[in-house]
């Protein structure tokens, strides 16, 4: 399985007393078309890259610096300022200088910088940052160049349809491989959370062995998917459960319709910038004293696979802690967690994958709902 682009255009660091700035700064890039990673640093000396922040780097092409109103002392201190990743990865880097900055581009030292400086100080100008941006990518390190589209845009609808397709295509092969393998100690602990006879909503049903293992134990489940592929099986194989053809990301029930919802695997299809609206999607149709159960992939780099029929877009998180955090921004709190490895996967590829699940309620339930 290899990735078939990359999904993040650069990384961008700063210092907590420019954490505005940055986010501005990632909102306007966003809005002209590419992806930043946002990682905020404490300035504090960092000798080498921990292992989180090398994985955000390396799923990116280019390191940027955002420079708010704290100006250079955070980075630029001899022995107090951190050693850029560029140096120890590879990646090109530039500086911003954003908005508040009181320093010119050409105060900003050589050795903070491999690629130039980006002067946003009188404002973003998100057309003049798309177009100075895609010139610093497009002149990333001749490793990148060959996988470089300066004109590439996140397409949120493109990749839905090619996770879709992918799942018709390989249906039949994904069902043999897990049906008969669900995530028996993830669900046991969904299923202790509970009220008896739940009413569950499994997002993402896929062939519908979760559906099943949930209606086996006394749950009235509903599955929704938008694999047609997947729907005859889990109709075929289930016909006592409703199934239905939907999208996780439009709901079509009333608010408050369910005891729980179960979403294994389907959140990694969504891009980040649409994973809140998903989760608060969730929150809407559980009820008060719901359970929303969310298992996902963790630490490896977001990615469209190119392995035969199969072109699905993956969204990976570094850990549980940062899903937990979007799933607070849409009003569900965490209340318990379950980690996990496995080899197994669809392509049986020799692979170790690593799992977290997320047992969340909505904000202002007790752990005990």
């Amino acid at each position: 399985m290899t990735s078939s682009q990359q999904t993040y255009d650069l990384f961008a660091d700063h210092v907590p007393a420019d954490r505005l700035a940055a986010e501005e700064f990632g909102r306007h890039l966003r809005a002209a078309g590419l992806r930043p990673w946002l990682v905020e640093w404490s300035a504090v000396p960092h000798a080498s890259l921990d292992a989180e922040q090398e994985f955000a780097v390396s799923a990116s092409r280019l390191v940027a610096r955002v420079i708010g109103r704290s100006g250079l002392s955070p980075w630029s201190k001899e022995d107090g300022g951190h050693k850029p990743p560029a140096r120890e990865t590879g990646k090109p880097a530039i500086v911003v200088l954003a908005p508040g900055c009181p320093v010119a581009p050409h105060q900003v030292p050589p050795d903070l910088s491999d690629n130039g400086v980006v002067d946003l100080r009188r404002g973003f100008d998100a057309d003049r940052a798309l177009r100075t941006l895609r010139r610093f990518v497009s002149g990333s390190a001749a490793s990148d160049r060959t996988c470089v589209d300066p004109d590439r845009r996140l397409d949120p609808a493109a990749l839905k349809r090619s996770v879709v397709e992918s799942y018709d295509g390989i249906a039949e092969k994904f069902a043999a491989r897990w049906v008969d393998h669900p995530p028996l100690g993830p669900l046991e602990k969904f299923l202790d959370l509970l009220p008896h006879q739940a009413v569950i909503l499994d997002a993402g049903c896929g062939p519908g062995h979760h559906a099943s293992f949930l209606a086996e134990r006394g749950h009235d489940v509903v599955g929704v998917d938008l694999s047609e592929g997947m729907l005859r099986i889990a109709r075929r194989r289930n016909a006592a459960i409703r199934f239905a053809r939907m999208d996780v990301q439009a709901l079509e029930f009333p608010p408050a319709t369910f005891d729980a919802i179960w979403c294994a695997g389907t959140a990694m299809h969504v891009p980040r910038e649409e994973v809140v609206s998903l989760f608060r999607g969730f929150r809407r149709v559980v009820r008060p004293a719901g359970v929303v159960g969310i298992n996902m992939q963790i630490a490896r780099r977001s990615e469209v696979v190119n392995y035969d029929a199969d072109r699905r877009f993956f969204e990976y998180y570094r850990s549980g802690d940062e899903i937990a955090g979007l799933a607070r921004r849409a009003g569900l709190v965490v209340v318990a967690a379950d980690y996990g490895e496995t080899t197994r996967n669809t392509h049986d590829l020799d692979l170790t994958l690593k799992w977290v699940t997320l047992y969340t309620v909505p904000a202002g339930v007790s752990s005990a709902a």
